[in-house]
């Protein structure tokens, strides 16, 4: 069975875990740094929060450049229980120093009831988009079932560049998981695709997703 190679120090760089990261309805664009906000603010951000939250536990070099990041969506309605839900969830990411996205993975599908799908069974789906810009930069759904469409132009973000890091993820349904990787370089103050990086980033990636990565390079 296929399995992603997961995020894990590998020397040079190291990685380190850096900042926790909230988002309500998918905009990331909005999104904001658990470490700003005091206890109480943190309790009526999720109580006033929209249907749709979501987590971000960001992973750096030691120079401070964004490495990757895995990420959880939860919707509950009820603002009681999104707070006992996430309230957890967020003391842990905060706690926790690991750089393994799987640690947080395992963590986050127990208190949801569910097997951990990181580790024992493919991404549901593969997206390639703009960090913090998920939304207003539109990201790209990569195929990992046919083979991929040559005639769709690719986004501006691809052919002149991103004004944040590009990322790969891989994507499970259930619960809804993500893990990504940087796969762009700084050239001229503009994020670049960049082939090597994103031959490292997931090694097991299907040979479709891959493909398909290789019509956007052009």
């Amino acid at each position: 069975m296929t399995t992603t190679q997961h995020l894990h120090p590998l020397p040079p760089p190291t990685l380190r875990k850096g900042a926790v990261q909230l988002a309500m309805a998918g905009v990331w664009e909005a999104a904001v740094n658990v470490d700003s906000l005091s206890p109480g603010e943190l309790i009526h951000w999720l109580r006033t929060a929209e249907l749709d939250v979501a987590l971000e536990v960001l992973f750096e070099t030691d120079s401070g450049a964004l490495e990757g990041f895995v990420g959880l969506r939860v919707e509950d309605a009820d603002p009681d229980a999104r707070v006992r839900f996430w309230t957890p969830i967020i003391a842990q990411a905060q706690k926790a120093r690991s750089v393994r996205s799987k640690d947080y993975a395992s963590f986050w599908s127990s208190r949801l009831g569910l097997a951990d799908p990181t580790g024992d069974r493919p991404p549901d789906g593969w997206e390639i988009g703009v960090f913090n810009q998920w939304r207003s930069a539109t990201p790209v759904i990569l195929s990992d079932q046919a083979a991929p469409r040559r005639s769709d132009a690719p986004p501006s973000w691809i052919l002149e560049g991103a004004t944040a890091p590009i990322c790969l993820e891989a994507v499970w349904t259930q619960p809804r998981l993500w893990e990504a990787r940087v796969v762009s370089r700084a050239v001229k103050g503009r994020h670049v695709l960049d082939r090597e990086t994103i031959a490292a980033a997931f090694p097991q990636m299907p040979e479709t997703v891959r493909q398909s990565l290789g019509g956007l390079l052009g």
